[in-house]
Parts: C-alpha cells; sequence; structure tokens
C-alpha cells in the first residue's frame, strides 16, 4: 500500500496531495471522517477540516465530525459500524492530528491504509476508514495539551482543505445525488440518528 508525505510549508504541497487523491481514489467521490475535538488545540485538526469541508463541498460527499458535532473516542466503535452498514465499496478517508519523530514534525501524510485513532494517547480504538490522512503537530513524547499552539494547526487545515476542495472541484461531477456511482451503497436505516444528522 502506498504512503505519501508532503511538508505542508511546500509550495507544492497543495497539488502535490490532490494530485496524490486522483491518482488513488481515480476522480471518484470518497467519503470523510475528521476526528478530533477543538477541545484540546492538538486534537482540532479534523474538526476544524470537517467544519470548513462542509461549508465548501456540502452535497458533494458525506463528511463527519466538525467543530459543531467532534467524533471523539466514545464515537470511534459506533461510526465505524455506521460506515460498515452504509458505505459499501465506497473509499472512506479518515483525517486525524498525530505525534510523530522529529524528522515529521509539520508533515502530512496520507496512506492508503486505515486509520487507528488513539495511538498517540494510549488508547486502543477500532480502525476507522479505508484511507488516512494525518497532520504531524507534535513530536512524540510531548503533550498535545500543552506543546500545540493554534496557530500552528491553522496552516495544516487552510492546506488540507484546499487540497480536499481542488480534488472535488476538478472532478465536478461528483455528488451525493449522482446515482452515477454503482459502488455507492447508504442505507439511511442503519444510521445512528446522531451521526446521520450532523453528516453531510
Amino acid at each position: 500500500m502506498s504512503e505519501y508525505c508532503y511538508n505542508v510549508n511546500d509550495v507544492n504541497f497543495e497539488n502535490n496531495l490532490k494530485d496524490s487523491f486522483n491518482k488513488v481514489f481515480g476522480g471518484k467521490k470518497f467519503i470523510i471522517c475528521c476526528i478530533g475535538t477543538d477541545a484540546v488545540i492538538g486534537d482540532c485538526l479534523g474538526p476544524m477540516i470537517g467544519s470548513r469541508l462542509k461549508e465548501n463541498i456540502g452535497g458533494k460527499s458525506y463528511i463527519f465530525g466538525s467543530v459543531e458535532a467532534p467524533i471523539i473516542a466514545k464515537d470511534i466503535k459506533s461510526l465505524s459500524e455506521v460506515l460498515s452498514l452504509c458505505f459499501v465499496n465506497t473509499p472512506i478517508l479518515a483525517i486525524d492530528a498525530a505525534f510523530g519523530v522529529a524528522g515529521e514534525l509539520g508533515h502530512v501524510k496520507f496512506c492508503e491504509t486505515p486509520l487507528k485513532p488513539g495511538l498517540g494517547v494510549n488508547k486502543d480504538l477500532p480502525l476507522i476508514g479505508t484511507h488516512s490522512l494525518i497532520g504531524i503537530l507534535a513530536k512524540k513524547g510531548d503533550d498535545f495539551l500543552n506543546s500545540v499552539r493554534f496557530s500552528s494547526v491553522l496552516p495544516f487545515v487552510d492546506k488540507i482543505c484546499r487540497a480536499i476542495e481542488g480534488y472535488f472541484f476538478e472532478n465536478s461531477d461528483l455528488s451525493i445525488n449522482n446515482t452515477d456511482f454503482s459502488d455507492f451503497s447508504l442505507n439511511f436505516d442503519n444510521l445512528p440518528f446522531n451521526l446521520l444528522k450532523n453528516a453531510n
């Protein structure tokens, strides 16, 4: 499985990440799950991305997780069950903040493997998604509560969102109402209400 790693300060970051999406997803729709909470600065990457994407590409995909409706540890199991029931053979991109070694700080990793949330805080949580995107905001051994500044999160949010938005607008026929995507299977009867009402 491929892994793509880009420095968020690289001038070509947005185009490189968007090109990776095109290479992996082939112009098809993917579901977006944004993990984390704005209650902790170091963990607010996911929900901030979710809120912006809901404003800018709402209607083009389902987006779970936002500042207004965060997905935290206790939600992971339910959300994993929802995704397995409702989205069959559809790529699911899970987004989260992460720790890394010193040389990885400031990088974004996009992988063709599920996300394992909670590793940095020693929580054993279920895998989620088919693909993962992590923003490395702190070094291993640091404390998300004290080591991450809000100003350092903002470039990650802006540039990751620009890459995702660019992908969806470049592939302009993508829509949650587009019946051309035969691999997109959604059964709303199986969705827990609290997750259903907060997804676009």
